[in-house]
């Protein structure tokens, strides 16, 4: 999930505009770094989240990327600091994760979670 603030919106629609592309179309890559992604890590593929996707987006300067691991009951936001990311706020299990990039977030764990923890 990406999230693209009304600004970055309207730069992105700008910048598909300059290139001739229609501004409404359905797919069209992303020209300017989102506000945030979350990525949901999957069994398997978390190095490649962890790691090199981590890397792709703080080289894009994507300024915010959360790690949300459904089987690890966990979330760990980013915060782009320079060329690399540094720990925001993270959180397992039932913890109440405070998101200091996002003035006044607070996301509670146990509100993402359904039935036993699956190992």
């Amino acid at each position: 999930m990406m999230f693209l603030s009304p600004e970055l919106y309207d730069e992105q629609i700008r910048r598909e505009i300059a290139e001739g592309r229609d501004a409404v179309e359905a797919y069209v890559p992303v020209y300017v770094p989102p506000l945030l992604i979350v990525e949901s890590l999957s069994k398997r593929h978390e190095n490649h989240d962890r790691m090199t996707k981590r890397a792709w987006y703080a080289e894009f300067g994507v300024p915010n990327y959360w790690l949300l691991a459904a089987h690890e009951r966990s979330l760990v936001c980013l915060r782009l600091s320079g060329d690399h990311y540094v720990v925001d706020a993270e959180g397992r299990d039932a913890d109440e994760v405070r998101v200091a990039a996002f003035d006044g977030l607070t996301v509670r764990l146990s509100d993402l979670w359904q039935g036993p923890r699956r190992t």
